[in-house]
C-alpha cells in the first residue's frame, strides 16, 4: 500500500466508530442504567430496567425473584 493510500485510510477512518463498538452502545447504556439503579437503591429504575421475570441469585444461593429485591432486600 502506498503512503498516500495509507494516509487516506487513516483519514477516512478517523472519527468513525467501528461497527462492533457501535453495536455495543445500547448494551453499554443498559448496563450503566442497571448499575446506577442498583448502586443508588432505586427500585423504580430497576423495575423499568429489568425484565419482569428477572431472577438474581445471591452469592449464598438465595433466589431473588423480583426486579426490586436486590434493592429492598426481600427474598422469595
Amino acid at each position: 500500500m502506498s503512503l498516500w493510500a495509507a494516509g487516506l485510510v487513516a483519514v477516512a477512518g478517523a472519527g468513525m466508530m467501528p461497527l462492533a463498538a457501535a453495536q455495543d452502545v445500547p448494551l453499554r447504556a443498559l448496563v450503566e442504567r442497571f448499575e446506577n439503579a442498583r448502586t443508588q437503591f432505586d427500585a423504580a429504575a430497576l423495575g423499568s430496567t429489568l425484565a419482569p421475570d428477572y431472577e438474581e441469585i445471591s452469592p449464598v444461593g438465595d433466589v431473588d425473584c423480583s426486579a426490586t429485591s436486590s434493592v429492598t432486600g426481600q427474598r422469595h
